[in-house]
């Protein structure tokens, strides 16, 4: 995947959805639920399940990979009752703070990064997203809980391993920028925020 080709980084994503797929089927199975769960692989965009058949639609960080992120919450719309439930839960790229790295360093490595999925900026979209769909009542929580001790640094070198992948980015500053904020949780003024969007509507 060093070709920096973002279709070559969806490939791979379909690999493990499927895998993700056969551990839920799985799970269900070893938890005696297996009759009472399906589960199905569909591009996001087209749910294989009938209008106004649930109570309840749950996303967590998912819409930021669909193609289509506004087909995906109309059809979360269609699927469930009148008086159903969504709830989206999605970070937004773009508003992830990581110090002591200098900010345009840091805004740099996000923007080679983004090119690993659809929307980077889904959080801020989702209430947008629900309003045009239909959806009424629509409550927007944000959760941003500090990492101050590297809980979060393997978010970071995820990141630097998308940017590397899209050749969009010199390998060095990659290192340099991953190299910086590994140094600041030794030195004790390392410091990550990756904000959640927490939202839910009725429909």
């Amino acid at each position: 995947m060093r070709n920096g080709c973002p279709c070559s980084i969806r490939r791979a994503r379909l690999g493990i959805n499927a895998a993700f797929i056969a551990q839920a089927r799985e799970n269900a199975e070893a938890a005696g639920l297996g009759d009472r769960v399906s589960v199905h692989r569909c591009d996001g965009t087209t749910l294989p399940l009938p209008d106004r058949s649930l109570d309840r639609v749950t996303a967590r960080n998912t819409l930021i990979d669909v193609d289509d992120p506004a087909r995906a919450m109309a059809e979360f719309h269609r699927v469930l009752k009148p008086g159903g439930k969504v709830h989206a839960i999605e970070g937004d790229w773009p508003m992830m703070v990581l110090e002591p790295v200098p900010a345009a360093d840091w805004a740099a490595l996000v923007a080679a990064a983004s090119r690993a999925c659809r929307t980077p900026e889904i959080g801020r979209k989702l209430y947008g997203l629900m309003s045009e769909a239909g959806f009424s009542a629509i409550e927007v929580r944000l959760i941003a809980r500090p990492d101050t001790d590297g809980r979060l640094l393997p978010m970071v070198r995820t990141i630097a391993d998308y940017a590397r992948d899209s050749a969009r980015m010199d390998e060095r500053d990659i290192d340099r920028i991953v190299s910086t904020a590994e140094a600041a949780i030794a030195a004790g003024t390392y410091l990550m925020l990756a904000p959640q969007f927490v939202v839910t509507a009725t429909r």
